[in-house]
């Protein structure tokens, strides 16, 4: 990601506050979807010596289909799929924050080859590309068309980009949205924060007729 650490290097600390994870019950299938929340106090010293503190919130959208069983084993799946990624996203959003920021050349072909690929393969080329903190990439995933499944992917790339020009084309796009893409825009919104984004949040994430959606809303704005 950039960042230089050892001697002279950079310093990059957290401490979680709070992890949460809910899930939802389905008779005869168990838990089958989970929403989870981390909230992280971070400190990040550069080599130049200056320090900042931050309180970053991430979210994850895990789903595992546990056959009634037991909760405990995809409980503990769910809670470690947090943890990985939200550690990744923790540096690719300071890494967008600060000087170490490596701007990636346009991702020559993608968008004309991505479609006939497998979905296991395009999924593994959004996270990267989410991580990459390459606003190169902004417009071709906003100019793609997926279906649910792969749209939610999509979208979660676009929320680790964390890129303001996203906020207005998801908003416009919410209310067609399935739920888990909407699920994901609020969690775009979230690390975009601003102050158009918080009000997506506001008044649509809380007018939300999903539970797991009104969930993410009200861990956002703290009510």
């Amino acid at each position: 990601m950039g960042f230089a650490t050892g001697a002279g290097g950079w310093t990059i600390g957290a401490r979680i506050d709070e992890i949460y994870v809910e899930s939802l019950q389905m008779s005869g299938y168990g838990a089958i979807l989970f929403h989870g929340l981390m909230r992280l106090d971070v400190e990040l010293a550069s080599p130049g010596g200056r320090s900042e503190r931050l309180a970053m919130r991430f979210h994850n959208y895990y789903q595992q289909v546990s056959g009634g069983m037991n909760r405990k084993t995809p409980t503990e799946t769910a809670i470690t799929h947090l943890l990985m990624e939200g550690a990744q996203e923790l540096l690719a959003r300071l890494n967008g924050r600060t000087s170490t920021r490596r701007r990636l050349r346009a991702w020559p072909g993608w968008s004309r080859t991505s479609r006939r690929r497998a979905s296991a393969r395009l999924h593994r080329e959004l996270h990267a590309i989410g991580l990459s903190g390459s606003q190169d990439a902004v417009p071709a995933l906003l100019d793609r068309e997926e279906d649910e499944n792969d749209r939610s992917v999509l979208v979660n790339a676009l929320a680790r980009l964390g890129s303001p020009s996203i906020v207005r084309p998801l908003a416009e796009r919410y209310a067609a949205e399935d739920e888990d893409c909407r699920w994901y825009t609020l969690k775009a919104m979230d690390y975009v924060g601003s102050a158009e984004a918080l009000a997506v949040v506001r008044e649509k994430g809380l007018a939300d007729q999903e539970f797991f959606c009104q969930t993410i809303a009200k861990a956002i704005l703290g009510s």
